[in-house]
């Protein structure tokens, strides 16, 4: 999934999940990601053989999008990967 399918579903996902994305890719809308819970090791988790880094949890996503109604889903996913490099 992309990580702008994954905000287009955002309100179908659950708040206690945490966003994921490969590591070492560059974080655009097109960026792979996967939802699932965080794991209670602290280690980053391998979905499908590939190597995830901690993103940003689902509810945190949800309350940035809240504030943007009028905005375009791709704008909408911009700003969440300000907020998880700037600000998370």
């Amino acid at each position: 999934m992309k990580l702008i399918e994954v905000i287009e579903k955002i309100d179908d996902l659950d708040d206690e999940a945490t966003i994921w994305v490969k590591v070492g890719e560059e974080l655009n809308t097109s960026t792979k990601a996967v939802v699932a819970a965080e794991d209670e090791s602290g280690l980053n988790p391998i979905f499908g053989g590939v190597k995830d880094r901690y993103f940003l949890e689902v509810f945190i996503a949800k309350e940035i999008i809240e504030t943007m109604p009028e905005a375009t889903t791709s704008q909408k996913v911009n700003r969440i990967i300000y907020y998880a490099i700037n600000d998370a």
